[in-house]
């Protein structure tokens, strides 16, 4: 194995684990060696994301909670610290959707998805980078911005303005953190496969593949190891950075 791929010692966090990228990013993680604490608003040690890690033979920690509740967050990372002690990677992949067109979309509906994916990543940033410093070695936090962060997206005002604001979220961790050896940086994934995507008509998802220069969808493998490029010293000279998986295309 690369040395830097050997994350045995090394404490992952993953937020919004129970399915998709998320518990892409926890098996790839856990396939490393690393030990995983995965997070979503309910999850415990019966879910399918729970056996899989452990049949790797990793330590687990399955929490539940809410990343937009500031107490709810505090008591994850005491409970990581209570079972582990440290917490090297953050993989801030929780979020959530509520589109519609700006002219019809409610205040409430623009808040809600601007405090899951915003507001939530910052709290989450904060109390790991918390904990990082405590250890005192280096940490490496990855936030989840998306091709509509740099472009827009018709029916997304809410989610475009979260997945924006990530960048630079993203870019002021990365100065704050470099003091002290954290790194923080951002992907940005196009048209991947995951449960949200499968409930797309299939003549619009292969309009969606067609405008892809690459001609196909992204899988969620894709964003994994991109997650686990950025979390290792594979990048060590990466901070402040986002990485586009879109297949060669803002579509």
């Amino acid at each position: 194995m690369v040395k830097e791929l050997d994350l045995k010692g090394k404490v992952v966090l993953v937020t919004g684990a129970k399915q998709g990228i998320g518990r892409c990013i926890a098996n790839r993680f856990a396939e490393c060696g690393a030990d995983i604490a995965v997070m979503d608003l309910s999850l415990s040690e019966d879910e399918d994301v729970c056996k899989e890690i452990k049949a790797h033979g990793v330590e687990l920690l399955a929490l539940s909670g809410d990343v937009y509740n500031e107490q709810s967050v505090e008591e994850i990372f005491a409970k990581i610290k209570d079972k582990f002690g440290r917490c090297d990677i953050l993989a801030n992949n929780a979020g959530i959707t509520k589109d519609g067109m700006s002219k019809k979309m409610t205040v409430q509906q623009f808040s809600d998805v601007i405090n899951v994916n915003l507001v939530g990543s910052f709290i989450c940033s904060q109390k790991a980078m918390a904990l990082m410093r405590e250890v005192g070695e280096c940490g490496s936090i990855i936030n989840f911005s998306s091709v509509v962060g740099h472009m827009g997206n018709i029916g997304q005002a809410n989610y475009s303005a979260s997945k924006a604001g990530l960048l630079g979220l993203t870019k002021t961790f990365a100065k704050e953190g470099a003091r002290d050896k954290i790194r923080c940086n951002a992907v940005a994934p196009g048209f991947i496969e995951t449960p949200m995507t499968d409930v797309i008509p299939e003549k619009l998802k292969q309009a969606n593949i067609d405008r892809i220069p690459l001609k196909r969808i992204g899988y969620p493998l894709d964003v994994a190891n991109a997650v686990l490029f950025l979390g290792t010293d594979l990048s060590s000279f990466i901070t402040g950075q986002c990485i586009n998986i879109n297949g060669g295309s803002y579509m």
